[in-house]
Formats: C-alpha cells, sequence, structure tokens
C-alpha cells in the first residue's frame, strides 16, 4: 500500500462541496471528524462525526457542508480491497464508529511520516496503514458484536453511547446503573458480560482515547484536556493518564508533533 496525499484534521470553509461524479483513479480515504451530508446509495443523508469512507478508483463522491468541516484523508494506491477485506471491511462502504479519534492520531503519525525523509518509511507506513484498517475493523465489528439476549440490552447500548458522548460527565457505577434501573452489582456483571470490560475500565479507555486526540492536535492546555474528559482538575488527569499510557501528557503530545 502506498500514500500519495493525506492530511490530517484538515479544515474546509463552508460552504464546502466535493462533486466527483466519476471519482478518483486511485482510492480515496475519508473520516469525517464533523458531520456531513453524504450522498450514498443514490441518497443524501446527514452522517454523524467519526464516519468513515473508503472509496474505490471510480466511484462516485459528492459530499457538502455548508458549517466548517474537519476530515482526514489519504489518496492510496495498492492492494487496499485485500487489506479491507482480512478486517471484515469493504471499499465504497460507509462505516459510523461511535469513537473514531485513534483514527485521527494514527492518520496524524502516516503525514508525518509522508513528509519527512526517515529510515524504512515505507515499511513503517505499510504497518500503520495496516493498523489504520485493523482499529477501523476492530470498532465496526465491536459495534455489531452479538450481545446477550438480555431483555434491557439496548438500554445498555445507549447508555455507552451516552456515557462516551459526554466523557466530561462525573459517572460513577450508581448513576450508570440507575440508568438502567438496575443494581450496581447486577449492572456491573450484565455490562462486563455484554461489552467485555468493566464500565469503569471502559470509561476509562474512551477518556484516555479523547485525551489522547486532543493532545496530538496540540492546542488545548492540560487543564482544558481535564475539564472535557471528566476530571476536576489537571492534577488527577495527568497522574491517571501518565498510569494507563506510560508518560505524561507533555511527553505524549511532543511525539505528536
Amino acid at each position: 500500500m502506498k500514500i500519495l496525499s493525506i492530511r490530517h484534521n484538515w479544515p474546509e470553509n463552508p460552504p464546502f462541496l466535493i462533486d466527483r461524479p466519476n471519482g478518483c483513479p486511485e482510492y480515496v480515504l475519508l473520516h469525517f471528524i464533523t458531520p456531513i451530508l453524504l450522498l450514498h446509495d443514490g441518497k443524501k443523508q446527514m452522517v454523524p462525526a467519526g464516519s468513515c469512507i473508503i472509496y474505490s478508483p471510480g466511484h462516485p463522491q459528492w459530499f457538502f457542508s455548508d458549517k466548517p468541516i474537519l476530515h482526514d484523508w489519504m489518496h492510496l494506491e495498492g492492494n487496499i480491497p485485500e487489506m479491507m477485506a482480512s478486517v471484515g471491511l469493504a471499499p465504497d462502504t460507509l462505516y459510523t464508529p461511535q469513537e473514531s479519534h485513534i483514527l485521527t492520531e494514527l492518520t496524524a503519525e502516516l503525514e508525518s511520516e509522508f513528509f519527512a525523509e526517515r529510515a524504512y518509511k515505507e515499511l513503517f507506513s505499510d504497518a500503520k496503514l495496516q493498523e489504520w484498517f485493523i482499529q477501523l475493523g476492530r470498532k465496526i465489528h465491536r459495534n455489531n458484536i452479538p450481545m446477550p439476549n438480555y431483555p434491557f440490552a439496548d438500554a445498555f447500548r445507549k447508555l455507552r453511547i451516552e456515557m462516551f458522548s459526554h466523557l466530561n460527565r462525573n459517572w460513577t457505577v450508581s448513576e450508570m446503573a440507575e440508568c438502567v434501573r438496575l443494581s450496581e452489582s447486577r449492572f456491573f456483571a450484565v455490562y462486563k458480560n455484554m461489552f467485555g470490560i468493566s464500565p469503569y475500565n471502559d470509561l476509562l479507555l474512551a477518556r484516555m482515547e479523547k485525551a489522547r486526540y486532543l493532545l496530538s492536535v496540540g492546542r488545548y492546555t492540560n487543564a482544558e484536556i481535564a475539564t472535557t474528559v471528566g476530571y476536576p482538575n489537571e492534577f488527577q488527569f495527568i497522574r491517571h493518564f501518565k498510569k494507563a499510557m506510560g508518560v505524561s501528557p507533555q511527553a505524549y503530545a511532543r511525539s505528536r508533533r
């Protein structure tokens, strides 16, 4: 696989329109960080933040926004369909992972490698591209894993989306359990059985993923990130981040520049 061009967190001012009825001669990977109106399967639909699509050569492309947008994009060539098929994905298919910050981080790493002259550049880029598709595949198939047939499975799914959409909130197990009307002990057991992880660790991982993304952007202070991901102060955030990631937020941010 080879990257022809790439940008992460790329801004576009409104009105922004891409209309390519004949597509492009190469594969085009798009990860929309903000919602956008997209033509897919013959219908124009507003797709949520985090949505991804990899257009095959010659496939029509149309998307529009009347508001400022951010997106990651790559133009690629090589064995893209084979790589995607190996992780259960396909070109020209719309994917909407619930959490996609890691995809922007990986795109940022690939962009840095693309513009630098480093040893083993091609090997590194190919490995990172594989990781990009693996991460998307994991998130999509995790979303689609059949859940145990609990009568309240839908309530758990909705709660999890609510948690990930409001990471700044001070979630407690008691509050989570109340949302699905179960005791704390029963809630904890069912959550872990459904999602393969405890509610606390699930929330912690989501917070760390969001924090890594914000640090990679390079525009936010530790205090701002702490508030965004639900910590009462930056010192607690720094302590938790270092414990989870093995490095301080400052060191992580430097490694992404």
